[in-house]
């Protein structure tokens, strides 16, 4: 039994520091930020070019700007307390680093994403 204590009192303590932001947050959030005004540019072009698009400039500028962002409940419409995971973070920032537009950087990251990122992500366009 105090084992089982011992192991819910460690698990109390860790908890609050699984939510929180670090470094490594910041630093993605930089990144993605400065990849936007590329993302953007091969965004106009395809969208000039003739492709359809969901998306606006904006929109790269929110994904970047939720990198540091608790998630938001559609159900309860309030923050979670959840932030995305660092690796998320790097997934966010390494797509849009890379994507030929917006429309797929979305697709990219909403199919690699967790359910915390996604809830994240929630703050863009889930309201």
């Amino acid at each position: 039994m105090k084992y089982l204590i011992a192991a819910l009192a460690g698990l109390a303590v860790a908890m609050p520091a699984l939510a929180q932001l670090t470094d490594v947050h910041i630093a993605q959030q930089t990144r993605a930020k400065n990849a936007c005004p590329a993302l953007v540019a091969r965004h106009d072009a395809a969208v000039t070019a003739g492709k359809v698009s969901s998306y606006y400039a904006e929109d790269c500028a929110c994904l970047a700007d939720s990198i540091t962002w608790e998630g938001w409940d559609e159900i309860y419409e309030e923050p979670t307390g959840e932030f995305m995971s660092e690796a998320d973070a790097m997934l966010v920032a390494d797509t849009l680093s890379s994507a030929a537009t917006i429309d797929d950087a979305m697709t990219l990251i909403y199919e690699s994403i967790s359910l915390p990122g996604s809830a994240v992500l929630s703050n863009c366009f889930g309201k």
